[in-house]
């Protein structure tokens, strides 16, 4: 009985532990060197965004923009523009903005 246990032993391949050891820790510091290089990247990109939102002008354009949609919002669910999205009120009301007229008046004419 133990010819077979002895056999059966020698029969399995031996694995080397230590080469696959190797190999992961060899893995583990390449996926390190991604993560520190992702997050200075991330870290730059949010620095940039921090010195845009900074900015008065960037400020002022985005209020602008939230005000626009909400009013635009509202002219679509007053049912006063049948069949009119939010999206196609906020283009007509910018295209009569770059003709000089007031957003009813674009809703209305446009």
């Amino acid at each position: 009985m133990s010819e077979k246990s002895e056999k059966t032993k020698s029969d399995q391949p031996e694995l080397d532990y230590k080469s696959m050891y190797e190999e992961a820790q060899v893995q583990i510091v390449e996926l390190e060197k991604k993560i520190v290089s992702t997050n200075a990247k991330s870290l730059a990109i949010y620095e940039k965004n921090q010195q845009l939102m900074a900015s008065e002008d960037i400020a002022r354009k985005e209020a602008q923009l939230k005000y626009d949609l909400a009013v635009s919002k509202q002219f679509a669910d007053s049912g006063a523009f049948p069949f009119k999205t939010p999206e196609e009120c906020y283009v007509i009301m910018q295209a009569g903005k770059e003709m000089g007229l007031p957003p009813i008046v674009s809703m209305k004419l446009l």
